[in-house]
């Protein structure tokens, strides 16, 4: 499975779910926004694809988002 497949995987589940699903690139720019987001967040996808995840009120990568995801990262010497 290759870099491609493993995206398409996680959008496919990130779609599925039913809770709110905001995935950002490394800018804090939304790259994937879910039914469930748009039910907490009050926006459509096709309004907040590609803008700064600030955009929607969400937390800021220098608040308790950016804590969760450097917690939950994968560490290498833990594979």
């Amino acid at each position: 499975m290759d870099g491609a497949d493993v995206e398409r995987l996680v959008v496919e589940l990130a779609a599925r779910v039913g809770d709110g699903v905001v995935i950002l690139d490394g800018a804090g720019r939304i790259r994937f926004w879910n039914e469930g987001a748009r039910a907490v967040f009050g926006y459509d996808a096709d309004e907040v694809v590609g803008r700064p995840v600030t955009a929607t009120g969400a937390p800021s990568r220098s608040s308790s988002a950016s804590s969760y995801s450097a917690a939950t990262r994968p560490r290498p010497w833990e594979r």
